[in-house]
């Protein structure tokens, strides 16, 4: 074979010289022609009428039908107008990623998206600089930002040390060179520690959705630690359930870091377990998305795992991009009601979500699909 000029691939004797052009990257058209794989594609593309849409080729028309499918757009009905309606107007449904039981979408802005400006904790703490105080009681923190951005905090991030563990129980904004006072609630039932400073680890998680569903539906601190004695067994707190499935939690949440790489423009996410959708929550920005993303999946996780074999109550909405796409356009009828630094919002009677608002613009919305 190699006095002959060939060579085995898979077992396959082939020319050399068509491997050696397989290696510059061409590609074999037709006796003794050879083309650019990039240059044959966009030809074959052209020539047949297809779009790449997503990396799957497909007509122009089929390509508009999914987009339509996939596409959040404000119903003719729609009862409410404000920043945040104008916000999810547009918006993309990208595919989805699934791991037991789990599964997340991808929220992608159909209008250009603020460029960041915003600290969050990780950064904040990062620089070393950030003091956060245990000196307010129970139910708030004390928060000084020497940074020369604003700070923000978002619902359900978790103070770890202080005088007892704490979850913020509203997206606040603490502006640059200011200091600011954040509501908490304690997620460590019996604590209370002499030390008046968070650890470095604070905002390291953002407690599970059933957690965070209990601050929108403002149910209060005797409410959160009930739940959570449900759950702790004897565990001191919140931060210790993570601790008791740090490795499943670890995996799932490495198996859907993939999604927010490939989802670079990705602002928001939705999330699903079993048949259901579970909430939807968008950012202000794609670099909030980034830094939340992982942290919010973990919180999800948590969930999925302290829940597993457990029946869970249905919601409405599907676990489908349709299912999605339905959630998000029924948030053009909902109810939101003005409060400081944002909405609360409401379906009928029962409270659904928040949406935080800095400057007039939304900066964090998170919206439950059930209870």
């Amino acid at each position: 074979l190699d006095r002959a000029g060939f060579m085995k691939v898979n077992e396959v004797p082939v020319l050399k010289s068509w491997v050696e052009k397989w290696g510059e990257g061409l590609v074999q058209t037709g006796p003794n022609e050879w083309r650019r794989v990039a240059d044959f594609r966009d030809e074959f593309i052209r020539d047949h009428g297809l779009v790449d849409y997503r990396g799957k080729l497909m007509s122009r028309e089929q390509a508009e039908a999914l987009k339509a499918q996939m596409l959040v757009r404000a119903p003719e009905a729609a009862t409410a107008a404000n920043e945040f309606t104008k916000a999810i107007d547009g918006l993309q449904i990208g595919p989805p990623m699934n791991v037991r039981g789990l599964t997340v979408y991808p929220l992608i802005p159909g209008h250009g998206a603020p460029e960041p400006d915003y600290a969050t904790l990780h950064e904040a703490l990062g620089s070393g600089k950030l003091e956060i105080a245990d000196t307010l009681g129970l139910f708030a923190v004390q928060i000084k930002n020497p940074l020369e951005k604003d700070l923000v905090l978002f619902q359900g991030e978790v103070l770890s040390g202080g005088r007892s563990t704490r979850v913020v129980a509203d997206t606040t904004v603490v502006f640059a060179g200011q200091t600011g006072r954040v509501p908490v609630l304690c997620v460590e039932p019996g604590a209370w520690r002499s030390a008046d400073r968070f650890a470095k680890e604070s905002g390291h998680y953002i407690a599970p959705p059933e957690v965070r569903q209990s601050l929108v539906w403002e149910q209060g601190q005797g409410a959160l630690w009930a739940m959570l004695s449900r759950h702790l067994a004897g565990r001191p707190g919140l931060s210790d359930l993570f601790r008791k499935h740090a490795d499943a939690v670890s995996e799932i949440r490495g198996y859907f870091a993939p999604l927010a790489e490939r989802e670079a423009h990705a602002v928001g996410l939705a999330v699903a377990a079993g048949d259901s959708l579970l909430f939807v929550e968008i950012f202000r920005d794609r670099e909030l998305f980034q830094a939340a993303f992982d942290r919010v999946v973990a919180g999800a996780a948590l969930d999925a795992l302290e829940r597993e074999g457990e029946p869970r109550e249905a919601s409405p909405w599907s676990n489908s991009v349709r299912g999605v796409k339905q959630f998000l356009e029924a948030a053009f009828s909902l109810t939101y009601e003005t409060r400081e630094g944002g909405y609360a919002v409401r379906k009928d009677e029962a409270w659904v979500g928040t949406v935080a608002a800095s400057g007039g613009a939304p900066l964090h919305a998170l919206l439950f699909a059930g209870g």
